[in-house]
């Protein structure tokens, strides 16, 4: 069962976990008025008038299914906006950095004894540099493509939530 929070018209704090019949019995003891706010606990962003929600008490539910679809719309137009090149491609190079580190690494293991490391001194880092190289281009493709995806997807969004504020669609839900 949903819960409700009141408050005042003019009041900053709300008063909580009020059922549906617990207002109806607030309002008949006239402890509260039909000026009063009312809204679902925790969502003040929904506050109506109590006499709002007098003449209808499934206008929260509808609300609720309301932001639900625009949810749902926009998860799949952030799905929809394709995977930049950089992201594609800095996911292929983790793995072959990845292969890379487990093959130089078995290599180093079984072909280069202690002795032949000791003999090249630091020469046998050269193997380890082309690792490094690659380590860091993959992490600055990879977040470079990240944020250019995240960047297309608002902008996605955002001409979504654009074109649905130019074309409403009918309805008799209140905003505040």
């Amino acid at each position: 069962m949903m819960q409700f929070a009141l408050k005042k018209p003019n009041a900053v704090l709300w008063s909580g976990q009020h059922a549906p019949s617990k207002i109806d019995e607030l309002l008949a003891q006239g402890k509260i008025e039909e000026n009063w706010m009312i809204c679902p606990l925790g969502r003040s962003d929904q506050a109506l008038e109590v006499r709002q929600y007098l003449q209808d008490r499934h206008v929260f539910a509808r609300m609720e299914k309301q932001e639900a679809a625009d949810r749902a719309a926009e998860k799949a137009v952030r799905k929809a906006v394709p995977k930049p090149r950089l992201k594609i491609w800095g996911e292929y190079l983790f793995g072959i950095t990845c292969a890379y580190a487990v093959i130089g690494r078995i290599l180093s293991r079984f072909l280069f004894s202690r002795e032949l490391i000791q003999a090249w001194g630091p020469l046998h880092y050269l193997l380890l540099i082309p690792l490094w190289a690659l380590g860091v281009a993959t992490i600055v493709l990879w977040l470079t493509g990240c944020v250019q995806h995240q960047l297309r997807a608002n902008a996605a969004v955002k001409k979504l939530r654009s074109d649905a504020a130019n074309f409403p669609i009918p309805n008799d839900i209140p905003h505040s």
